[in-house]
């Protein structure tokens, strides 16, 4: 832990999303000093036309308008600065990785609670 997971839809051109989740863990390890190993981020398409905002169901992510969404799930045991950097990290990282504008990623923060996580074959705490 943790784990980031994005959804957006499609892009209209290829997005080779293996190099961009790499690039992100990379650089969410460096810049808060979690180790490489303990973070996982994944990406998934919608399906063209499944995303609405308001009244548009656009076939491809557009630029503005309907934002990537990016959860953040993390233990409970981090210091608000640190979720910070993360945020700080993700945004950039995407924006960078994917030619896509920082101001339209959403990204919310969930909370694991110790105890309350199945890992590694067992209830974890921490």
């Amino acid at each position: 832990m943790p784990f980031i997971r994005i959804e957006s839809l499609p892009f209209a051109q290829p997005l080779d999303l293996a190099e961009v989740i790499r690039a992100i863990n990379r650089e969410l390890a460096e810049a808060t000093g979690i180790p490489l190993n303990h973070l996982h981020t994944g990406w998934q398409y919608l399906p063209k036309g499944c995303y609405a905002k308001g009244d548009t169901t656009p076939q491809y992510q557009p630029e503005l308008g309907h934002p990537l969404i990016v959860e953040l799930l993390t233990p409970d045991n981090l210091e608000t600065a640190v979720i910070t950097k993360m945020f700080e990290s993700v945004a950039e990282t995407i924006s960078r990785y994917a030619s896509f504008p920082r101001q339209n990623i959403f990204i919310y923060h969930r909370v694991a609670h110790s105890g309350a996580v199945f890992d590694d074959g067992r209830v974890a705490t921490w």
